[in-house]
């Protein structure tokens, strides 16, 4: 029998917003950290939770739905040994839940649950779901997570060595950039705080905005984005070029 693995997703929703969740219809999203439940056979594990954090993807699932809108942010996820509807059953005792997201193959009330509390900004903070497994089968997944995590920031190092340092999508070309934006001395730009840039941050001249990560906003236009290596490459997935 394909041995299953359950995991946990957790978002940002930056800002309030109505969204089109296939069979569900439209459903008002509030600002806020939203967790995910979810489960995939073992040996796909690693790309079922790739595949929530990327936004170019084919919409199959409700989760599909609403983590590809440009407003929600993909912050960390946890493989855990609890059974995916287990899991789900504990959350609904803990939190808000948005009717039927998720739970169109069980009886559960939702796999996805809402909160406006910094309490969910970290999966470190749901204690309730530490593992109570045997040493051995603490120490599988222990090992698991291990090898996710190492996969994940392969892929994140892939991906962050296209960036060419413009500036452009931190405000560098339109007259008031972010207060943390820097330059060294080849005249490339960088990130005073870059480990911790998402959220609300504040341009030279006082103006709010929320820092995003640049997937969220391959789809807008800014000012000197012709020199930004991801939305050029955007540009030719989309114009097959």
């Amino acid at each position: 029998m394909e041995t299953r693995m359950s995991y946990l997703v957790l978002f940002k929703l930056v800002r309030k917003t109505r969204l089109s969740i296939g069979s569900l219809g439209r459903i008002s999203f509030k600002r806020g950290y939203y967790l995910y439940v979810g489960s995939a056979p073992a040996k796909w594990i690693s790309k079922r939770i790739e595949r929530h954090a990327t936004k170019e993807k084919k919409l199959r699932w409700h989760i599909d739905y609403f983590s590809n809108n440009r407003f929600v942010s993909f912050l960390d996820y946890k493989i855990t040994e609890f059974k995916e509807c287990s899991l789900a059953r504990k959350l609904n005792k803990r939190f808000t839940y948005i009717a039927s997201f998720g739970s169109s193959d069980c009886n559960c009330p939702s796999h996805l649950f809402y909160s406006n509390s910094s309490k969910l900004s970290s999966l470190e903070n749901l204690t309730f779901l530490e593992n109570k497994e045997s040493a051995k089968g603490q120490k599988a997944f222990k090992r698991r997570s291990k090898e996710l995590e190492s996969y994940f920031m392969s892929k994140e190092k892939e991906f962050e060595a296209l960036c060419i340092r413009c500036g452009s999508c931190c405000g560098a070309y339109d007259g008031d950039p972010c207060l943390h934006l820097k330059k060294d001395k080849d005249n490339k730009y960088y990130c005073r705080i870059y480990p911790q840039r998402f959220g609300e941050r504040k341009t030279i001249s006082g103006d709010d905005f929320e820092c995003v990560p640049i997937r969220e906003i391959l789809n807008d236009s800014w000012i000197g984005d012709y020199l930004c290596a991801y939305k050029n490459l955007h540009r030719r997935k989309l114009f097959n070029v």
